[in-house]
């Protein structure tokens, strides 16, 4: 279930991103995180960003933060 929740999120932030010329680097950086812990986080390599504070939950809420969106 975790693993398709990530799948359908990176899906629907892919497809947005794509849209709105908004780069995934962008949006790591803006929450302080290197692209390949961006990318493990979406993928679920990695279920924490210990130095940011950011667990899945907080991580999407960062993502969507920057965005200015409630949801995908």
């Amino acid at each position: 279930m975790i693993n398709e929740e990530r799948s359908i999120f990176k899906h629907k932030l892919k497809q947005y991103c794509k849209l709105n010329f908004i780069s995934q680097r962008s949006i790591a950086r803006k929450i302080g995180i290197s692209d390949q812990e961006f990318h493990n986080m979406l993928v679920g390599f990695q279920n924490e960003v210990s130095h940011a504070s950011l667990n899945w939950e907080r991580f999407t809420f960062e993502v969507l933060k920057v965005l200015n969106v409630k949801e995908l």
